[in-house]
């Protein structure tokens, strides 16, 4: 099975809503809102924050039989966010959105949108809660760590999302999503007609969380490109990179 490895991230790794605008406010859900609202303003409130993130995947139906693996860090500071994931970068400062293709030396350089804030980490669970709202969310304690639950309606995507919370930081340390099998797969395969039925569960695993970490210069669209008249070019150590503009304003 070839599994896209970026689509896992962008389908996993919703750490918090950033927006509670909408109405989720059933009685039943409160201590779960109100939990996510307090996540949301612990890592929007993080200046510099790095951690390292760990992908597992696995089928529903066998899920202690692991079919594939990854590691990836991240760091997030207000709406700047790099992370590092297999062979791929994405940096945005707000302003620009870079994603580095290390395999095949390519820039990707786009305006940062709604489309691409959805990749920061840190915002994508927002688009869940926005597009269902018929959502049932609880909240309990176990072992000492607060679980947050989020339960989608049936023949969706997704089943659930499970964030497990340590109380005392305030951080994600583990999430648990379980979401439809083709969803993970290259979109390629998937037009073959090698989609797969079923769910799968994919778990990250967070950890080693340094607030004020130093290297907030990576954020820097200078690192990567330059703009010499109309045209941008990379720079190195990027400078063998071909740039390729994903805006048409740029």
């Amino acid at each position: 099975m070839k599994l896209n490895h970026y689509r896992i991230l962008l389908l996993s790794l919703g750490l918090v809503t950033v927006c509670f605008s909408y109405s989720l406010a059933q009685d039943e859900k409160q201590a779960a809102i109100q939990a996510l609202k307090r996540l949301a303003t612990v890592y929007k409130s993080s200046m510099n924050l790095s951690f390292n993130a760990a992908f597992y995947y696995a089928d529903e139906k066998q899920p202690h039989e692991i079919l594939d693996s990854l590691q990836g860090k991240f760091k997030i500071s207000g709406n700047n966010y790099w992370y590092a994931l297999a062979n791929t970068e994405i940096i945005s400062d707000g302003q620009f959105a870079v994603i580095l293709y290390k395999e095949d030396s390519l820039m990707y350089l786009t305006r940062s949108s709604a489309a691409t804030q959805s990749i920061n980490p840190v915002a994508l669970i927002d688009s869940f809660l926005v597009h269902n709202t018929n959502l049932n969310l609880h909240s309990r304690t176990n072992n000492g760590q607060q679980m947050i639950t989020i339960d989608f309606p049936a023949n969706g995507p997704y089943k659930s999302i499970v964030y497990t919370i340590n109380p005392k930081t305030g951080f994600v340390v583990q999430m648990r999503s379980i979401v439809k099998s083709d969803q993970l797969l290259d979109p390629g395969v998937r037009a073959a007609g090698g989609s797969s039925p079923g769910y799968a569960i994919v778990d990250v695993v967070l950890n080693n969380y340094k607030v004020n970490e130093p290297g907030s210069n990576i954020f820097s669209m200078s690192n990567y490109f330059k703009k010499e008249g109309k045209e941008y070019v990379t720079v190195a150590p990027y400078n063998t990179y071909k740039i390729f503009l994903g805006s048409p304003d740029l």
